[in-house]
């Protein structure tokens, strides 16, 4: 007997089967509209933190492929037309949780200095992001959160990189000195902090700083290198309701030039760390399978 599971995969339809003979897993071609077998989705057929995987209905999934063939594959369909620009990726897990759910799971494992992190960020972050998906501001440090804190690191080291992911964009977008996070979070953070931020008060060098300049310091510190890869996760999967495709391909170019080599320097350095950044680094780089091909098949 066969069982067909349907799933959607970022943008990418997988199906897959089970069978007495094992399982047989084929993803849609984004490039020619067949499907093909693809062995890399055997591991990612199921629901999981990552936000990347969605179960569906075989209505669903049938949907998803005329779809996607009517975009990458016009003739398929009918008449020529430029594709259409990809969907956000959903996190079916990943929920805009609110500050208040985050502070309660901090508060109840005894993290305060990560729920006073995130009560500081949340004061000064009050705007909305824009969007088609209009939401408040301080969802972005929510979320990284909720990704970090899935990830197995180093014993003793997670309230500390929640506190950073909770104020990495402090510095960058208000007027809040890197010395001011210092007293009430201690050295390493505002050090976390200041390395992560893009702004000369942060780095007085910030003028003349190259973006390879920028990077290098973050593989020497490895709770940077994990805050920057999970915002960029973060970023990547929401940069298509706000980028136009050139954009985003510079941002996947940024990404692939300067922080994948960044965080394989960083567990390299730090192999406690190896496997939360190794886990940062397969998400980013299945994002960039993901977008690249469709962002580049109009071309």
């Amino acid at each position: 007997m066969e069982t067909v599971t349907y799933f959607l995969v970022g943008r990418v339809p997988v199906r897959s089967a089970l069978t007495g003979a094992g399982r047989h897993t084929e993803a849609l071609d984004l490039k020619t509209g067949e499907f093909r077998v693809s062995p890399q989705h055997y591991g990612l057929t199921r629901r999981d933190d990552t936000g990347l995987v969605q179960e569906l209905s075989e209505a669903a999934f049938a949907a998803h492929v005329a779809a996607a063939r009517r975009e990458m594959r016009p003739s398929l369909e009918g008449p020529e037309t430029a594709p259409s620009p990809p969907q956000a990726m959903s996190h079916p897990r990943i929920t805009e949780e609110s500050v208040e759910g985050m502070l309660r799971w901090l508060e109840q494992r005894g993290m305060t200095d990560a729920a006073a992190a995130l009560r500081l960020a949340a004061q000064h972050h009050t705007g909305v992001r824009r969007g088609p998906q209009a939401r408040p501001e301080i969802t972005h440090q929510v979320q990284i959160m909720q990704l970090l804190r899935a990830l197995a690191v180093p014993d003793g080291t997670l309230e500390k990189l929640l506190t950073v992911a909770a104020l990495h964009d402090l510095i960058e977008d208000y007027p809040v000195d890197p010395d001011a996070l210092r007293a009430p979070f201690g050295p390493d953070v505002s050090e976390s902090v200041r390395l992560i931020s893009r702004t000369v008060k942060a780095r007085p060098e910030q003028g003349t700083l190259t973006k390879a300049a920028y990077f290098a310091p973050m593989d020497e510190h490895p709770r940077v290198a994990a805050v920057k890869a999970a915002d960029r996760v973060v970023n990547q999967r929401d940069m298509v309701l706000a980028f136009k495709p050139a954009r985003q391909l510079a941002y996947l170019d940024e990404t692939r030039t300067f922080i994948l080599p960044m965080l394989e320097r960083a567990w390299t350095l730090s192999p406690a760390w190896r496997h939360p950044l190794t886990h940062l680094h397969d998400l980013l780089t299945l994002q960039e399978d993901l977008l690249r091909p469709a962002l580049t098949a109009g071309r």
